[in-house]
């Protein structure tokens, strides 16, 4: 009898052992459930973010990005301007130095020209004249006379150097008489003042040429013979000249 009481107790403790046991593994299956479900929501989440992140989803900072872009674009814009600016500015600065240059060289070219000039009149006051024969007139009275080519004591002009040259004379008489001069070259008639009787109580005339003269060419005015100038402060009576350019 004790025996079977035995049996039945160990058989009762047998079964409780096993049902303990099972139900440790039971909750620990439905831990480690849990654990997976919570891994693979973690890992939807992190893979849903990635996605979202690689395929569209901008992030909060992109407008500022925006911005940024357009305002370095911006600033581009205006640096291209500025170098247009100092590009065009270089090409004024060069034509302004060749400019400078050449008014340089004008500047020492007119400084190196030969300046020659000269104008005078008979002076005194009353008549030059008539002669017997045609007379160079003399401009005693000088009132310019750059370079020293004019001679008051002939009235004769001497080219100190080949060029160009004008001349002008001008005649002047009173009392109704007629008046006449020429510009002559070396002894060659170039032009003619003349005046004829007019009844005004004044003769005036006057001509002038541009000459091309080697060095030592003279020229000079003569009055035709019995033919008078008048003159006085009044300088009526002029012979003028000066070079054009030398040649």
């Amino acid at each position: 009898m004790s025996f079977i009481v035995l049996m039945v107790l160990l058989c009762c403790l047998t079964q409780h052992s096993t049902a303990q046991a099972q139900s440790r593994e039971d909750k620990e299956v439905k831990v480690s459930s849990t654990l997976q479900d919570y891994t693979r929501e973690g890992q939807s989440r992190n893979d849903k973010q990635m996605t979202e992140f690689t395929f569209g989803t901008q992030p909060a900072c992109q407008p500022d990005i925006y911005s940024v872009l357009m305002e370095l674009r911006a600033v581009e814009a205006r640096l291209k301007a500025a170098e247009s600016q100092v590009t065009e500015l270089k090409a004024l600065e060069t034509r302004l130095t060749l400019a400078e240059t050449q008014v340089d060289e004008l500047r020492r070219a007119n400084r190196d020209r030969p300046k020659i000039a000269f104008s005078a009149s008979i002076g005194g006051d009353g008549d030059t004249g008539p002669f017997n024969v045609d007379t160079t007139v003399v401009y005693k009275t000088v009132i310019t006379n750059i370079g020293n080519a004019y001679s008051p004591n002939t009235g004769i002009f001497t080219a100190p150097v080949k060029g160009v040259y004008y001349f002008r004379m001008s005649i002047f008489a009173r009392g109704s008489v007629a008046t006449n001069a020429q510009l002559l070259k070396n002894g060659a008639r170039i032009v003619t003042a003349d005046s004829h009787k007019t009844g005004d109580p004044f003769e005036n005339s006057s001509n002038g040429a541009s000459l091309l003269l080697e060095v030592g060419d003279q020229v000079y005015t003569r009055l035709w013979a019995g033919r008078h100038i008048f003159d006085n402060a009044n300088h009526h009576s002029t012979f003028s000249g000066f070079l054009l350019f030398p040649v």
